[in-house]
């Protein structure tokens, strides 16, 4: 199966949601009533988020990064708990993921 997202994608076990604004992301519990007031991450080589997606058998974050739709963009991806793991380059405007199964 796929697993397509852009603006927000939920953790595996349910419990986490993730969504992006600028360069930042957020995570919120799935029962929360409130957004955080913080980040859960900011890249700071980033521009802009475009895209977030959620590798459903690591739980690995990929984030899409437009760079101002000026050249190629950026990937960048996390562990669930936040700590940087690598980036690659992609073409304009990554702002969907797809993880077969």
């Amino acid at each position: 199966s796929m697993n397509i997202s852009s603006k927000a994608v939920i953790s595996n076990d349910g419990n986490d949601i993730f969504y992006f604004a600028g360069k930042s992301v957020y995570k919120v519990s799935s029962a929360a009533t409130s957004a955080p007031a913080s980040p859960f991450i900011t890249e700071s080589n980033a521009v802009n988020f475009y895209g977030i997606g959620i590798d459903p058998k690591s739980g690995v974050l990929y984030m899409g990064d437009d760079k101002g739709f000026t050249g190629s963009g950026v990937v960048y991806r996390y562990n669930a708990d936040g700590t940087a793991i690598d980036n690659f380059t992609a073409g304009i405007g990554p702002n969907g993921f797809a993880f077969y199964e």
